[in-house]
């Protein structure tokens, strides 16, 4: 019988098949099958050279188990290489490929470029993450402002209201130290210069303080909140006085009131988003910058602290630049604010704009507000009939005592509505987004392959490849076409 020995190197469980080779005139002996052939090679010259085999009978390559010399005669016994023998077979059959060592497989398939987002879990994560903090423009460290909500009367068409009798007045520091002024007067001055210059007319200077305690000049001002937001950017419009209760203050110039919609906008602020160290935009491992290998924490005081979902920031294939993009929004009236966070993305033939989520939070701080409380008027005219009625029984001490008690009455006591907030959250951190990228192991793509997960034609995949399942039609026993789908499925080489 007449066959070919090769000296041939490769990988065991690889398709590659030798060229050229030694033809020699062997014995087949009887013992021997197909699938294990022995051959007898009379020469005195060692073979030890040779350790692959091709038998045109059989049509099948074979390995070298072991070659034997026993009185001038070499036996060498041979296994099937099934991968090598069934090579065509298995090339132009159609398998679900898992990993593959290059996009070939890829070729002319949809999804497109689905490898670059498949999450490659054979190469476990090791100690020593990286993480970036991303500043966002300045948002809140331009300014502040205090807004009041003010119950009063409307008669100017400028004047709008637009929660029933309150409307809401933005100040600077020096335009809220003016209204206070107002405000805290001493009485002295006309009605528009402060809050007690209009009483003068009907009551004497020295009843001020009781004035003041019964009218409760604050109870007027319905809220009062800090905004980290400069009165110039607010949404006002100017009017020419305040309205407060019946009174209109501080006519000697214009005032800020807020204006419809009631809501201050930020504009648009973005961080451009960087990708893994290990996974270029324009690889294979674009997967990488998706959890658990890359974390995305977007801090936005005083709203919290979100971890973003990895997979909304990768949403298609082939990007080559990512910002992420945010926008305040702020309702005036009740100091309720939200955030609205996109993604916008460029590929190389479009771009995109892709909607994360919407945040909530209170951005304005509510400022205590003190009031002066007392029932003046009832408990005045209880003392005045107290002291008549002890006068007219000659209780004169009684009578200063019922005087002593309605003195009593008429002390102050403070009370306050509302809660202090914080601005703390404004001052520690400004938004930003933190990326956390952590490290993998060494990877080796040629021995192992990455995923690939689509359906292709063998033919198109060179090197590392491995299937699902590995079965081929082939005229082979079935011990050859169990060893082909173990070779299949376990990862093999295509050369």
């Amino acid at each position: 019988m007449n066959v070919t020995l090769y000296t041939f190197s490769k990988k065991h469980n690889s398709t590659a098949v030798p060229t050229g080779g030694t033809s020699v005139d062997v014995v087949l002996k009887d013992e021997a099958g197909v699938l294990d052939p022995i051959i007898e090679l009379h020469t005195s010259a060692s073979p030890s050279a040779y350790n692959y085999l091709y038998i045109p009978t059989f049509g099948r390559y074979y390995w070298l188990r072991e070659w034997t010399y026993n009185r001038g005669i070499w036996t060498g016994s041979f296994t099937v290489d099934v991968l090598a023998s069934w090579k065509s077979y298995i090339l132009t059959s159609r398998q679900y490929v898992l990993r593959a060592d290059n996009n070939a497989a890829l070729s002319g398939e949809t999804p497109a470029d689905l490898h670059k987002f498949l999450i490659d879990s054979q190469y476990p994560t090791a100690n020593g993450a990286t993480a970036t903090q991303l500043y966002f423009d300045d948002i809140w460290g331009l300014g502040h402002s205090v807004v009041c909500g003010i119950a009063g009367y409307s008669d100017d068409t400028a004047f709008q209201s637009y929660s029933g009798i309150t409307s809401y007045y933005a100040f600077t520091d020096a335009q809220m130290k003016t209204f206070l002024n107002w405000l805290f007067g001493t009485g002295t001055g006309s009605y528009s210069d402060d809050f007690l210059g209009w009483v003068q007319q009907w009551i004497a200077q020295a009843a001020t303080s009781a004035i003041r305690a019964d009218w409760k000049p604050l109870e007027y001002i319905t809220s009062a909140m800090w905004f980290p937001i400069p009165a110039s950017q607010l949404p006002t419009v100017t009017v020419p006085y305040i309205t407060y209760g019946t009174v209109s203050a501080l006519r000697s110039g214009g005032v800020q009131q807020i204006s419809s919609p009631p809501v201050w906008s930020s504009g648009t602020h973005t961080v451009t988003i960087p990708t893994h160290p290990g996974a270029p935009i324009s690889g294979n491992d674009y997967w990488l910058n998706a959890s658990p290998y890359t974390e995305y924490t977007l801090q936005l005081e005083p709203f919290g602290t979100y971890h973003l979902d990895s997979q909304l920031l990768n949403p298609v294939p082939r990007i080559l630049a990512r910002d992420l993009e945010i926008c305040f929004y702020v309702d005036m009236m009740s100091g309720q604010g939200c955030c609205d966070v996109y993604l916008n993305y460029n590929t190389a033939n479009d771009s995109g704009k892709s909607f994360i989520g919407r945040y909530y939070g209170q951005v304005g701080v509510p400022i205590t507000v003190g009031g002066i409380t007392n029932n003046m008027l009832a408990d005045t005219a209880a003392a005045i009939t107290d002291f008549t009625t002890s006068a007219q029984a000659g209780d004169v001490l009684g009578a200063l005592g019922a005087i002593g008690s309605g003195a009593m009455a008429l002390t102050p006591r403070s009370t306050y509505k509302g809660s202090n907030g914080s601005t703390l959250p404004f001052a520690l951190m400004p938004p930003c987004l933190i990326v956390k990228h952590n490290r993998i192991t060494m990877k080796d793509t040629v021995s192992s392959g990455i995923p690939n997960c689509i359906t292709t034609t063998l033919s198109n995949v060179t090197g590392y490849c491995q299937c699902l399942h590995g079965y081929v039609d082939a005229p082979a026993t079935e011990s050859e076409l169990n060893s082909i789908e173990q070779f299949l499925t376990s990862g093999f080489y295509i050369a």
